[in-house]
């Protein structure tokens, strides 16, 4: 099966560990997978990696969430993914993206494919479109849009009580552990933007979190038991 070159985490995972992963989806990607990575490459579309995309999957198939939000659609990779995780028990998939062309994109690559009929597909700006919302609330959530609004996001996610929320590019290459001298200068403030974020959430009361060093890295958060 033809391969495709996947963006890097070495400052992630320890550059053999991180190879070795990577050989690993790089040889299990299914045909779908394949033309969902070469044509967000081809269009020059940021798009998650395969373990990104199968834990995806697998957390929806764990879960069976009825009803899905995905921030950042991009060109659609991780929509899929989730829409093979979830499957019958899905009733709807709300992905919503502010980029025209890539929009566009995710339109044509999802077309067709299996439980695609659940997917209900906007463009705009996220909060415009969830402030116009007033159906049930969501019980899996999946976040992959610019950092800086990922606090905005959280505190108007239309959830329900145990819904899983998923930030994704959480350690973003690995400069969230860095020392701020040691950055290049362009990414100081969306660094520091994340690490704010991060210690909020982490330290939330009312949420129970877990980072995990999965692509750029992400955090689950869910509200704790009462």
């Amino acid at each position: 099966m033809q391969t495709y070159p996947l963006e890097r985490h070495d400052e992630i995972l320890l550059p053999h560990v991180d190879a070795y992963m990577e050989t690993l989806w790089k040889t299990t990607v299914n045909q779908s997978e394949a033309h969902f990575i070469k044509q967000a490459q081809i269009a020059g579309v940021p798009s998650v990696r395969p373990d990104v995309a199968r834990f995806l999957t697998f957390m929806t198939a764990a879960l069976r969430p009825k009803r899905i939000l995905e921030i950042g659609t991009g060109a659609g990779y991780s929509t899929y993914a989730m829409l093979q995780g979830a499957g019958s028990s899905l009733e709807t998939l709300l992905s919503i993206e502010s980029n025209p062309q890539r929009f566009a994109l995710a339109q044509t690559l999802l077309h067709g494919t299996p439980h695609s009929e659940k997917l209900d597909l906007r463009c705009g700006k996220a909060l415009d479109v969830i402030a116009t919302l007033n159906g049930d609330p969501f019980d899996f959530v999946f976040i992959d849009a610019i950092k800086r609004d990922y606090p905005r996001y959280f505190h108007v996610l239309p959830c329900t009580p145990h819904a899983v929320i998923v930030f994704d590019n959480m350690l973003f290459r690995g400069m969230v552990a860095k020392e701020k001298a040691e950055l290049p200068t362009r990414y100081h403030q969306g660094v520091s933007e994340i690490a704010e974020f991060t210690q909020f959430l982490t330290h939330h009361a009312a949420y129970t979190t877990t980072l995990l060093p999965i692509g750029d890295g992400m955090i689950l958060a869910r509200r704790r038991e009462l």
